[in-house]
């Protein structure tokens, strides 16, 4: 999420910017209260953003060839992947789209402009894959504590989920009964071989790989995503410190789940096997940090330690330094 906040504040940060395409203007205003008055250096020097679609297409080592340094918004692995499960999760999907709908036209009635985070949730394209992704929630992962343990080849419930989905397509009904391998399903998302949860599919990882180890980066934490932001733009060149929003306010926490019916439940063991799942995902996280040429040791550390309240035996057994090199 943090990384769609601060894309907001980039004259460069709609999603078509890197296919030469021009952003609408003034867009940092949109992100009301402080933080959008003024455009930072950061807005003018950054030339476009990059998310999951452009990971899909396939050409990162093409975006890459253009810059000299990147910017990257980085989350704990384990705190990501628990974010991603729960945002695609369909009950929240169906809770934030008429939540949304709800504060868009709420505004529109009042004569304002909806917040940015009020945006329109999307499923899938394809109605009929849609409904295939929603009874996989359903019958094999209810939740994220039983997809750990159903990735973990222990099901909490079913091993094989059969079903029958049914959908309008073309002004016509359709139905077909459909049967679920839950084991092999949940083992293909947690190793990215399925789009069934985005961001887990297209990982840090995923980004890197066409990423030359000569490339600059900075990196800003969603934990510190404010005083991140502040530190890049000084480096950047920025004469004082750009403004941020007021903590507590909508535009501190743009992105924020608010309220969703379905929450984090994992349990210690669960949470365990997780952290194995994403064990090189750590690694590579712990990577991205070092190499920042924004944090200091310090900030390093702080983001270890998260590491080390979350995945204790996985820090431990990739012998975790302090110190970066």
């Amino acid at each position: 999420s943090g990384g769609s906040t601060i894309s907001l504040l980039l004259r460069n940060g709609c999603m078509n910017a890197v296919d030469g395409e021009p952003c609408e203007e003034k867009r940092w205003e949109k992100v009301k209260g402080p933080a959008g008055q003024v455009e930072t250096i950061a807005s003018q020097r950054i030339e476009f953003y990059l998310h999951t679609p452009h990971a899909e297409r396939g050409m990162l080592k093409e975006y890459y060839d253009r810059i000299t340094s990147v910017v990257m918004v980085v989350r704990d692995p384990l705190e990501r992947f628990i974010s991603a499960f729960l945002c695609r999760h369909p009950k929240n999907i169906d809770a934030m789209r008429a939540r949304n709908r709800r504060v868009r036209l709420q505004a529109e009635m009042r004569g304002e402009e909806a917040p940015a985070w009020a945006k329109p949730i999307w499923g899938h394209s394809d109605v009929e894959t849609n409904e295939i992704h929603r009874a996989s929630f359903t019958g094999c992962y209810p939740n994220v504590n039983e997809f750990a343990f159903c990735a973990d080849e222990r099901p909490l419930r079913t091993v094989i989920y059969n079903t029958t989905i049914s959908w309008t397509k073309k002004k016509g009904s359709h139905q077909r009964d459909i049967s679920l391998d839950c084991v092999q399903l949940c083992r293909d998302i947690a190793t990215g071989k399925t789009d069934n949860i985005h961001h887990v599919r297209w990982n840090y990882q995923s980004f890197l790989n066409d990423l030359s180890p000569e490339k600059e980066v900075f990196v800003i934490r969603t934990t510190h995503l404010w005083n991140d932001w502040v530190t890049v733009n000084n480096i950047l060149g920025s004469t004082e410190d750009v403004s941020v929003p007021e903590k507590g306010t909508e535009e501190d926490t743009v992105n924020a789940r608010r309220s969703l019916p379905v929450r984090n439940n994992l349990t210690p063991e669960g949470r365990e096997i997780l952290c194995q799942l994403l064990r090189e995902e750590i690694r590579v996280y712990v990577s991205m940090l070092n190499r920042a040429v924004n944090l200091s040791d310090d900030d390093v550390q702080s983001s270890l330690d998260g590491v080390k309240n979350n995945c204790p035996l996985v820090y431990e057994s990739l012998s975790l330094a302090s110190s970066k090199h």
